[in-house]
């Protein structure tokens, strides 16, 4: 599994370009990628350099794992949220479940 969270804080100094910092909330957070594993239990991946108002998936396509997975160099799947693309690596949402087989897997992927 793969998602973004937001570490709020208080407005960073001028000399560190707060307004890259504030978020969709319009908060002023640090937005950290964490990945587990297929159990929740163990972080695999982890991380915590972008302000708050970098995208998700951005984080992720700078990331050496997005490059592990591309280059084949690690094998496995992602299972992530509507902000992210699909990709042969990660298993993303239906955008407008139509058929009940659809419904029914972004139900079974939103309990994840």
């Amino acid at each position: 599994m793969i998602d973004g969270t937001h570490v709020k804080f208080q407005k960073p100094h001028a000399d560190y370009h707060p307004e890259e910092y504030i978020n969709r909330k319009k908060t002023f957070s640090l937005n950290v990628q964490v990945v587990a594993d297929s159990l929740g239990d163990a972080m695999t991946s982890l991380s915590a350099e972008w302000p708050g108002s970098v995208h998700d998936s951005r984080m992720f396509k700078t990331s050496t794992l997005y490059t592990d997975l591309l280059t084949r160099r690690r094998t496995g799947y992602l299972i992530a949220n509507s902000g992210y693309a699909i990709s042969p690596s990660r298993i993303t949402p239906y955008d407008n479940p139509a058929t009940p087989a659809e419904k029914n897997f972004d139900a079974v992927h939103k309990n994840t």
